[in-house]
């Protein structure tokens, strides 16, 4: 399926586009990913893997330690400025998508506020914590390429790669997710 949900023709190729933190963070990366991915268009049925944008996945973890100290309030306003201000840099104000973007960052609060409870976090609360980077950026960017005339369909990666339990270290199985990209 492409990102107009359409079967993709068996002939075309697919490239995976890979965008890391700095190339998706700050004014102005929105029209650079746009480029990029309009000219592997031509030829190919781009998808995109997008990283947390700068600074996100430390901030995260930094949230995650703080939490277990009580103590997560200032890292989590980090975690909502940088997101916000990424949401007005690549999409209209005010953009539809801000609600699910409130939606994630929200979820993201329940998860540091159950590990302040708990005062602990296991690797796998770890690194579900850690996807809200992804999840974010990935719903941002998305809704800047759609604005801009790039119909993107921000995927959960979850649902796609499935991986061994190794919690902090997880290795892709890729004979299953082959399986659940086809499907």
């Amino acid at each position: 399926m492409n990102n107009r949900g359409e079967r993709v023709d068996a002939g075309v190729p697919v490239r995976v586009v890979k965008f890391g933190g700095t190339s998706v963070s700050g004014g102005g990366r929105i029209e650079t990913i746009e480029r990029v991915v309009r000219g592997h268009a031509r030829a190919s049925e781009p998808v995109l893997v997008v990283s947390a944008f700068a600074r996100v996945t430390n901030l995260l973890e930094e949230a995650t330690r703080a939490a277990r100290r009580g103590a997560l309030e200032a890292f989590f306003a980090q975690l909502v400025d940088i997101h916000e201000a990424e949401l007005r840099s690549m999409t209209s104000a005010p953009s539809p998508i801000a609600e699910e973007v409130g939606r994630l960052l929200a979820e993201c609060r329940v998860r540091l506020a159950q590990i302040s409870e708990t005062g602990s976090c296991s690797l796998e609360v770890l690194d579900d914590v850690l996807s809200f980077g992804e999840r974010l950026s990935t719903t941002i960017v998305a809704a800047g390429l759609t604005e801009r005339g790039v119909p993107a369909v921000p995927v959960d990666a979850r649902n796609v790669v499935v991986t061994d339990e190794a919690f902090g270290a997880a290795r892709a199985d890729l004979a299953a997710t082959r399986v659940r990209l086809a499907e």
